[in-house]
């Protein structure tokens, strides 16, 4: 249950519930997630603009703040390496040979959506597929 500093926000309206609404047993289900954070603001607006829109549910954020600060950042240094070496180790697993290919066509979907930061982390998650994938030993034989 969120404390008395923390704001509810209808995301139906866009607009601060109201203490009636907080209070309120509605016939519809309330779904409310906690937490503002990018991925908690992407979640309401999904479910507003799906279920609550049509009526079938009511959203509600709670977050402490009445405002997001929006932090710049750099995808490839966020995500870090071991992640990306095991984005590429589960391409290799579930797609065998057409792993390499199938990294470089999610990067390209991406890129034709015009989202440029997710097909950069897949050329990573590509270039770790590549190396994992060859075989053939680096620098010279002895």
């Amino acid at each position: 249950m969120p404390d008395e500093k923390s704001t509810l926000l209808d995301v139906s309206t866009k607009a601060p519930a109201p203490d009636s609404v907080r209070d309120q047993e509605v016939a519809v289900h309330h779904i409310r997630a906690v937490g503002g954070g990018a991925a908690g603001l992407e979640l309401v607006t999904r479910l507003g603009d799906t279920l609550g829109r049509h009526g079938r549910a009511r959203i509600t954020l709670i977050k402490k703040g009445r405002t997001h600060l929006w932090q710049s950042c750099n995808l490839p240094r966020v995500i870090p390496k071991i992640d990306i070496w095991r984005a590429a180790n589960l391409m290799l697993k579930r797609y065998g040979d057409k792993a390499l290919e199938e990294s470089a066509a999610r990067g390209e979907d991406l890129a034709a959506q015009d989202d440029y930061s997710g097909e950069a982390v897949w050329r990573r998650i590509t270039d770790a597929v590549r190396q994992l994938a060859n075989q053939t030993p680096a620098g010279p034989l002895h």
